[in-house]
C-alpha cells in the first residue's frame, strides 16, 4: 500500500483524491495547504486526519512514498 500526500487542496487536488476511491494500492495520508479553510474543508470531505500548512514539515513527518502537487503553476 502506497502512502500519498497531497500538496495543495484546491479543486484540482480534489479531481485526483476522487480518483483514489478505484485506486487499490494507494491511500491518501496526508496533505498540506497554506490555506487552512481548504485544509480542513478538503480533510473532512475525503477523510484526512494528518493536515499541514507547512511542506516541509509533512514530508518528514509523514515520509510519504507519494507526493501530489496540485498547485497552480505559478506557485510552483
Amino acid at each position: 500500500m502506497y502512502k500519498t500526500a497531497f500538496l495543495g487542496c484546491g479543486g484540482r487536488a480534489r479531481a485526483h483524491a476522487d480518483a483514489y476511491r478505484f485506486v487499490k494500492r494507494g491511500k491518501i495520508g496526508a496533505i498540506c495547504d497554506m490555506n487552512e479553510e481548504l485544509l480542513n474543508s478538503f480533510g473532512d470531505d475525503f477523510g484526512v486526519s494528518s493536515r499541514y500548512t507547512d511542506l516541509d514539515e509533512m514530508l518528514e513527518k509523514e515520509k510519504p512514498d507519494v507526493l501530489h502537487i496540485v498547485t497552480a503553476p505559478v506557485l510552483r
